[in-house]
């Protein structure tokens, strides 16, 4: 028995020393040490980071500017640590970045997001999405958000020698903003490789804002209300009568619709100061539609056609929405809005209740090595200029006839 604990001892010992020995590999892998100005007050110096070569990867698309490829590696080492990887957490620690990961609790990490990960996000959102790139974005407080709006103004009336005036008021309303909790929630294997951290930070970080940003756009667009769009009523189903342009009857595929629905949209446009209108629309429109019309005008040739027109029609920019409905030149689009023409930061505000939250649980997949994670962020969306039944607002419709 005595030389049966004694031999256990020694391969205890031994299995020990190989566990120290792989982290110490892995420490110096990674830089788990800082250089002294990594560090500065109590912050952290991203210029100042080392990315290993074995870590680097061939393009960061995420992450902007002189040090996007650092960006991305802070990134791929805070998502390792929410897998549970102990030198990506003591990387994360050693240069300032505190996790709120507990050994004790696999669903308390993650709720800290570093600062360059939560601005990475928000920039792709704006890259990826016309909502947030677009609209007022408000920040909002606890509860619900009230911005007061001027909903109308006083009226002059003419007076007669000694006759009275008729009173008008200025008056006032609020926009109401009420925070939607929206979630992503998925999950990675367990091996994720550590080779790869500045890749791996680069991918998880567009998949977020790209989901993001895709569920603000169908929101904006398309919201009616339901539970699909968080209860959001979006421009389809908010604007009134008077700022919607109407295709003439039957026209209601790309291949049959003319400049005169165009010209009525910025006909109905009300034209407040400093209002900077573009058209918003799905690629597929531009090209099927916007680009059919402008070639059909006189006076092209082949330079015309060999350039293209850029994303411009009719003066104006274009911006593209992936998000809108689409069409090949056949497709029966009865109903639906086509494009929007205006100013959408006069028409639309965007509430924005508080930053990314990212929580980890290394448990719930146990059975198959994943990690779930979920994503979340706080925000609404509110059509306040919707024009009435007569008259415009700051960003009209155009919509195909439903006959």
């Amino acid at each position: 028995q005595v030389g049966k604990i004694g031999e256990l001892e020694a391969k205890l010992e031994r299995l020990q020393k190989i566990e120290a020995a792989q982290k110490a590999i892995a420490r110096s892998r990674f830089a788990a040490e800082p250089p002294a100005e990594a560090v500065v007050d109590g912050e952290l110096n991203v210029s100042a980071i080392k990315v290993p070569s074995k870590a680097k990867a061939a393009t960061v698309r995420s992450f902007q500017g002189p040090d996007a490829e650092k960006e991305a590696y802070i990134a791929g080492q805070w998502f390792l640590a929410l897998n549970g990887n102990s030198v990506a957490n003591e990387w994360l620690k050693s240069h300032g970045i505190q996790n709120t990961m507990k050994t004790s609790d696999n669903t308390a990490g993650g709720y800290l997001v570093p600062e360059v990960l939560e601005s990475a996000i928000i920039r792709n959102v704006e890259q990826y999405g016309v909502a947030r790139a677009s609209a007022r974005v408000y920040p909002m407080g606890p509860g619900v958000t009230l911005i007061p709006r001027r909903a109308s103004g006083f009226t002059g009336y003419f007076a007669g020698e000694a006759s009275s005036v008729t009173a008008s008021d200025l008056a006032f309303d609020q926009i109401r903003l009420e925070a939607r909790k929206l979630m992503v929630f998925s999950s990675w294997s367990s091996e994720l490789p550590e080779d790869s951290v500045v890749a791996l930070g680069d991918l998880l970080t567009a998949e977020v804002a790209q989901t993001f940003a895709v569920k603000e756009d169908q929101c904006l667009f398309s919201g009616d209300g339901t539970s699909t769009y968080g209860g959001i009523v979006g421009l389809a189903n908010a604007l009134a009568a008077g700022a919607v342009a109407t295709t003439a009857s039957n026209v209601d595929t790309p291949a049959e619709i003319t400049i005169a629905s165009f010209e009525e949209a910025m006909g109905k446009l009300l034209m407040l100061p400093g209002l900077s209108p573009r058209w918003y629309c799905h690629s597929s429109i531009y090209y099927n539609v916007m680009q059919r019309l402008a070639f059909a005008s006189t006076g092209n040739t082949a330079t015309n056609f060999n350039a293209g027109f850029g994303p411009t029609f009719l003066g104006y920019p274009v911006v593209f929405c992936q998000a809108m409905d689409s069409g090949a030149p056949t497709t029966d689009l009865s109903g639906k809005f086509i494009c929007y023409f205006g100013d959408m930061s006069r028409a639309v505000t965007m509430g924005q209740k508080r930053g990314i939250s990212i929580a980890v649980d290394n448990s719930y997949g146990f059975n198959t090595d994943s990690v779930y994670f979920r994503a979340t962020e706080r925000f609404d969306i509110n059509v306040h200029e919707r024009g009435t039944a007569t008259t415009g607002g700051p960003i009209i419709g155009v919509k195909c006839n439903a006959s």
